[in-house]
């Protein structure tokens, strides 16, 4: 009897070892993603910066517009997987009000604007790009912990959606659509 206790014991440690294991491979290699949904929509933070060409960008240039604001970094691999997909939806989505801004995390040290936007036209980025250097705007949205990631804002300028890791351009553009 003692016997099938241990045994049962040590096939439940085995088994949540395996989840934790699991658990612990899909968030390191970023396979997962999460995607939450506002009950209330909240005011997104206004930024004023200017993108790696040097033009000013702002929020408010784009009220009216659907935006996909993404926090990412040139160095993180899931982030760089999302490129093909941000540059297919700003494709197909930008006549019909939607705008893509990706806003880079990296240390400017390492990555100055000016190695950014060679980092951007090298890659094709078709959307507009620039540095959140001081981690404030990423700090205003609540801390981007974890990278890529994203906000869906509504032509309101309200918070609605926000993507955390990295998702699949239809995982975008089934919330994109459901706010054009």
């Amino acid at each position: 009897m003692l016997q099938k206790r241990i045994t049962r014991g040590m096939s439940r440690s085995k088994l949540w070892a395996a989840f934790a294991f699991a658990v612990a491979v899909l968030a390191a290699s970023q396979q997962w993603a999460v995607i939450g949904y506002l009950k209330e929509p909240l005011p997104a933070p206004e930024f004023e910066i200017k993108d790696v060409e040097g033009k000013p960008l702002s929020l408010k240039q784009y009220r009216g517009k659907v935006v996909l604001l993404t926090f990412w970094a040139t160095w993180c691999r899931p982030c760089r997987i999302e490129i093909p997909h941000l540059n297919s939806l700003h494709e197909e989505y930008g006549k019909k009000h939607l705008a893509v801004i990706s806003l880079s995390v990296d240390n400017p040290r390492r990555m100055p604007p000016e190695k950014l936007a060679e980092f951007a036209k090298k890659n094709n980025i078709n959307y507009r790009v620039a540095m959140d250097p001081t981690y404030k705007i990423a700090r205003d949205y609540g801390g981007a912990r974890n990278i890529p990631t994203s906000f869906l804002i509504d032509r309101e300028g309200k918070l609605r959606v926000r993507f955390v890791g990295s998702h699949r351009k239809e995982d975008f553009e089934k919330e994109i659509k459901a706010l054009l």
